[in-house]
């Protein structure tokens, strides 16, 4: 797809809670992350038809979803590129199996 950095789905494996915050209740079965450069590579992808063809996909076995988008705040840089701004990334979770 034009414009994406990177593509990840993590299915959910399990959970760690913590006693000393509560846990909220969140029926999540998997997380999609699509990476971009930047906002405006986000909004070019979003209009693509490539997009279009992803999403109507998605929308055939995922039940529910939100959709988030993050601007990533790094604590520690990743080695190799300490300077650089880091990327959009969208984040969507389905409480649906996929």
């Amino acid at each position: 797809m034009p414009g994406i950095r990177r593509c990840v789905h993590s299915h959910i494996a399990g959970t760690r809670s913590r006693p000393d915050i509560q846990e909220t209740e969140v029926d999540v079965h998997g997380i999609a992350e699509l990476w971009y450069d930047d906002r405006e590579a986000f909004q070019r992808a979003a209009a693509t038809p490539e997009m279009k063809r992803l999403t109507d996909d998605g929308a055939r076995f995922v039940g529910r979803i939100k959709t988030y988008l993050v601007d990533e705040k790094p604590i520690t840089p990743p080695r190799s590129c300490a300077a650089r701004r880091p990327p959009l990334h969208t984040a969507a979770a389905s409480p649906d199996p996929y």
